[in-house]
Parts: C-alpha cells; structure tokens; sequence
C-alpha cells in the first residue's frame, strides 16, 4: 500500500501532474516542464517523492541470522554503515521486493520498494516469517 509523504500535500498545492506508478500509487509526472526539470537536476539537485518505498527497522539478537536466510547476499558479512541492494526471496527463491539494507550497531533498517498493489506492508510480510527468532520488525515508514 503507498504512503502518503510529507511531500504530497505540497505536490498537490504546487498543481503537479500525477501518473499511476500501479495499484493505488500515484507519482509526479511532471511538474513543470520537462526541460526545466531536466535542467535543474543538471545544475543543481532535485528532490523525489517516493510514496512506492517503505522504511522498516528490525531489532534484536536474531535480525542478522533471520535476515540471512531470507536475502539474496551475505548480511553476515556487513560491516556497521555498510548499505547494500539485496533482494528479499520466497521459501521458493522468488524475488519479492527489492531491497537496501543498512547494518548498524543495534538495528537494520530496509528501504524496500514494494511492487505496485504491495498489501500487507513489507512489514507485514517480514513478521509472517519470523518463527522462534528474537527480532521486533517496525514500520517506520511515517516516522
């Protein structure tokens, strides 16, 4: 399911164009033309909306063992900064979302890009999963 962001309240004031990204998920088209924007990510920077990706933190003793099992890389191996595109798999090994994950001290945080009619959340997801592991998944996305 898309999360509204901070940033569509101001989309929609500013009168941009909205295009289906799929499902219920409606992203910028375009917002002024597409030659001024194009020019001012050339020469400046630019701000994307994302409302299609998800932000979830795990917690606990077992989020790396139970996070190993269920990516397509080596989490064991990551380093507390490191940030590396993974792919969450099925028991099957069929990609089920595409994923950054970001080791620290004493959590992981997933950016997950959920497909297009993404329902339950990623969270929701990660949570049918866990089976004795001591790890809290949290959905920060509106944080």
């Amino acid at each position: 399911m898309a999360h509204p962001t901070p940033l569509l309240s101001q989309l929609e004031n500013a009168d941009a164009q909205f295009m289906s990204f799929g499902g219920d998920i409606a992203i910028v088209a375009v917002h002024e033309s597409v030659e001024v924007e194009y020019g001012s990510v050339r020469k400046t920077a630019a701000i994307m909306d994302c409302p299609h990706r998800e932000l979830i933190e795990l917690r606990g003793k077992d989020r790396t063992d139970f996070l190993h099992r269920l990516l397509t890389h080596d989490i064991k191996q990551m380093q507390v900064g490191e940030v590396r595109r993974q792919f969450l798999l099925t028991a099957t090994g069929r990609i089920m979302a595409d994923l950054w994950v970001k080791q620290e001290t004493d959590r992981t945080l997933i950016e997950a890009d959920l497909p297009g009619t993404a329902s339950p959340t990623m969270a929701t997801e990660l949570d049918k999963m866990l089976f004795g592991e001591e790890v809290r998944i949290t959905d920060k996305t509106q944080s």
